[in-house]
């Protein structure tokens, strides 16, 4: 069963994609059989964390010199990757 199957009928319930646009406190019907499921709570906000790296950086670019900025840069897209694949792919799916 992978994070992106439905906890009702275990077929797929929607694209990482979709699951990505879907909050800790929002639910969706399955696309298989239409019962409603959302994100676990927890580890959605753990998963979501490194974006607060990311909104941190910017006061270290607001205070570093231009020459910091592309390892600031290169540091927040590692953020945001680790933070879209933890969620698209550790985040399980609940019943709602």
């Amino acid at each position: 069963m992978t994070a992106s199957d439905c906890p009702h009928c275990g077929r797929r319930a929607l694209s990482p994609s979709r699951k990505l646009l879907l909050g800790p406190s929002a639910s969706i019907a399955c696309r298989a059989c239409g019962r409603r499921v959302g994100v676990a709570f927890g580890k959605a906000w753990l998963a979501l964390s490194p974006g607060l790296l990311v909104a941190a950086s910017g006061l270290l670019v607001a205070h570093a010199s231009v020459r910091h900025l592309p390892m600031i840069l290169a540091l927040d897209g590692l953020a945001l990757a680790a933070m879209f694949a933890a969620y698209a792919w550790w985040v399980p799916l609940q019943r709602r």
